[in-house]
C-alpha cells in the first residue's frame, strides 16, 4: 500500500471492516474494497487480497447479470430477473427480511464485504426495472 491509501489505483481509505468470517483471515484488521475495477477486495495493514484469492465471486467484483446477490439464501440476479419477468416485481427483499428476523441470516460470515447484503438487492431489483422487458428477456435464459 502506498503512503497516500491507494493500492491498484484505488483509494482504499474508505473501505469498510470485513468480518473475520470464512472470507477474512482469523487475527488481522482487513477493510474491504467495493470498487468493481479494482482487483483489491480485502486490505490490511501490510496485506492485500486480490479477487483470484478469494474463494466465492464478489457481487461488486462480477459483471452484472449472473451475480450472486445474497451468499445466505443463494438468491441471483438472474432469479430477480425471472420473478421480474414472471411477475412485474421482485419479493427478495421481503424473502430475505423475513429469513434475517427468523435468525436464519449470517452475512458477516457468508457474504464476502462482511454486511447484509439487502443494500445490494435493492440496487440490483432497481437496475434489473430499469431495463426494459426485452433487455430482461434477452439476459434470461430460457430455461430459467
Amino acid at each position: 500500500m502506498r503512503r497516500d491509501g491507494t493500492i491498484g489505483g484505488s483509494d482504499h481509505r474508505q473501505g469498510h471492516a470485513a468480518s473475520r468470517g470464512a472470507h477474512a483471515p482469523l487475527g488481522a484488521e482487513h477493510r474491504f474494497c467495493p470498487a468493481p475495477d479494482c482487483p483489491v477486495v480485502y486490505f490490511g495493514h501490510d496485506e492485500v487480497f486480490d479477487r483470484d484469492e478469494i474463494v466465492v465471486p464478489v457481487f461488486q467484483k462480477e459483471p452484472t447479470g449472473e451475480r450472486t446477490v445474497c451468499y445466505c439464501f443463494a438468491i441471483s440476479e438472474r432469479e430477480i430477473r425471472t420473478e421480474l419477468i414472471r411477475t412485474g416485481r421482485s419479493s427478495a427483499s421481503e424473502r430475505i427480511s423475513a429469513l434475517v428476523k427468523a435468525d436464519r441470516c449470517a452475512c458477516e460470515v457468508r457474504n464476502p464485504q462482511g454486511t447484509c447484503c439487502l443494500g445490494n438487492v435493492a440496487a440490483a431489483v432497481e437496475a434489473l426495472q430499469s431495463q426494459g422487458p426485452a433487455e430482461k428477456a434477452a439476459e434470461t435464459p430460457r430455461n430459467a
